[in-house]
């Protein structure tokens, strides 16, 4: 073995970063996915990833109907945002965290007029381990539905609290701007 152990432990990490680098930001391509949520036949329209520092938070998945334009406020079909988290997360940390989002996006007043739905919704919350799913299912004329692992946990009426809530994700000042400009890219076909 020739060179100091600094010089092959540097050129080692090296060589890990950049194949993690390059697996990291590869697109991938993907099949059509279709899924079945409560009734609704959903297509896989956009994938993307939150991450803090080097580790991945979740990954979120945009479902519309085949065809629907994939644009943000759009109430009149169904969609479902699903979140895969890759960590342990509290019940008091997806709160706090949704409650500084929607301030961000929202002014008082409208905060202040649903803030019982807000609370319903906050309420059948779970703690996320590593490998849970949460998943927000929009249908026009009956609401958003909370689902956890598959489960409903709670429906909230109307397309004010869906307008709402989704903008913690969708909206002008979502909780990571990167992960709501893939979901909201136009695919190629």
């Amino acid at each position: 073995m020739s060179g100091c152990f600094w010089t092959r432990t540097a050129k080692g990490a090296l060589f890990a970063f950049c194949t993690t680098a390059f697996f990291f930001y590869t697109p991938i391509v993907q099949a059509t996915v279709l899924r079945e949520v409560l009734g609704e036949k959903l297509e896989r329209r956009a994938q993307a990833h939150i991450n803090w520092l080097l580790f991945t938070v979740c990954e979120g998945t945009l479902y519309t109907h085949a065809g629907a334009p994939v644009s943000w406020p759009a109430l009149e079909r169904p969609f479902l945002l699903e979140l895969n988290y890759a960590r342990d997360i509290s019940t008091d940390q997806l709160e706090e965290l949704s409650e500084e989002v929607l301030r961000r996006n929202h002014n008082a007043p409208t905060l202040e007029a649903l803030q019982s739905q807000i609370q319903l919704f906050y309420d059948a919350l779970v703690p996320i381990a590593e490998g849970d799913r949460y998943a927000l299912l929009f249908q026009p004329n009956k609401g958003t539905t909370l689902l956890f692992n598959g489960e409903p946990q709670v429906m909230i009426p109307g397309e004010d609290f869906a307008r709402v809530y989704f903008s913690i994700y969708l909206g002008d000042q979502p909780v990571h701007e990167g992960f709501r400009d893939r979901l909201l890219a136009t695919q190629q076909d």
